[in-house]
């Protein structure tokens, strides 16, 4: 039997990066607890996850745009409209995650804001847990425009994630060689 969500979803942008975590990391799994940190509407990740097989998990969406959230809440996802920033998400949701993805976010956020979201994961996510974080590998810097405001840099990323909990598990260049993945595992 088919996915419920294939005829209402077959029309939703699927891009690489969607599909690269789908076939190394979700393809894999039956049904997981899962916890998408900016997510936007879904159409980029948690839409295609499910349009792919995923529909019997568990998805938690956060996202700083309400609008955006409304959508998948119509789908059935949970959500929270929170400001990283401004917000530790482990003080709006509870949850034991067997995976957190992380997708284009880090270069939104102060170095600051990024490493306590990395601690935050550590709370959120269950032992063995995957950790998918995904970030441009060079950043356009016109924040008016794309809204970034700095480099994620890989060594301290790394760096950081140990000091929190998590275990490099691979480094991958995808979309092209445009974007950087990292692979952690809960310790």
């Amino acid at each position: 039997m088919g996915s419920p969500y294939k005829k209402r979803y077959s029309n939703f942008e699927k891009t690489n990066r969607a599909r690269f975590i789908w076939d190394n990391f979700l393809s894999k799994r039956d049904c997981a607890n899962i916890l998408d940190c900016a997510s936007g509407d879904g159409r980029k990740g948690i839409q295609y996850w499910m349009y792919r097989g995923l529909a019997g998990s568990s998805f938690f969406a956060i996202d700083a745009v309400q609008d955006l959230l409304n959508k998948l809440r119509d789908i059935g996802v949970n959500t929270a409209c929170l400001d990283l920033e401004k917000t530790s998400i482990e003080k709006k949701i509870r949850g034991d995650f067997d995976i957190i993805i992380c997708t284009e976010t880090l270069e939104h956020l102060t170095p600051k804001t990024a490493r306590r979201l990395i601690g935050s994961f550590s709370k959120l996510i269950n032992k063995l847990g995957d950790l998918i974080i995904t970030y441009p590998k060079k950043v356009k810097f016109n924040k008016k425009k794309y809204g970034h405001i700095t480099q994620p840099n890989t060594k301290k990323l790394i760096s950081h994630a140990g000091k929190s909990g998590f275990q490099l598990q691979a480094e991958y260049c995808i979309n092209n060689k445009s974007s950087v993945l990292l692979h952690f595992v809960k310790k």
